[in-house]
């Protein structure tokens, strides 16, 4: 007995939805990619340590970022 989970018209329907969700990546990373290194880079430390993204703060100045890596143990001076 052969059971059909899903008709061609369900899978129609995902195959689509994942083709906008690619367009939309693709334009995401397209993005994310046209910014500057040291704005990608903050971000990215900003996210994994936990920290607010400012975009007043000086790109220069990573002590924020540096002080809580050290409190959490995943960095040594």
């Amino acid at each position: 007995m052969d059971i059909e989970l899903a008709s061609e018209r369900d899978r129609e329907y995902m195959r689509r939805l994942g083709q906008y969700q690619d367009e939309a990546n693709a334009e995401w990373r397209a993005a994310w990619r046209a910014l500057p290194l040291h704005v990608r880079l903050e971000h990215s430390a900003a996210r994994r340590f936990g920290l607010p993204v400012s975009p007043r703060r000086d790109p220069e100045e990573p002590e924020k970022i540096y002080e809580r890596a050290k409190r959490l143990g995943l960095y040594r001076a």
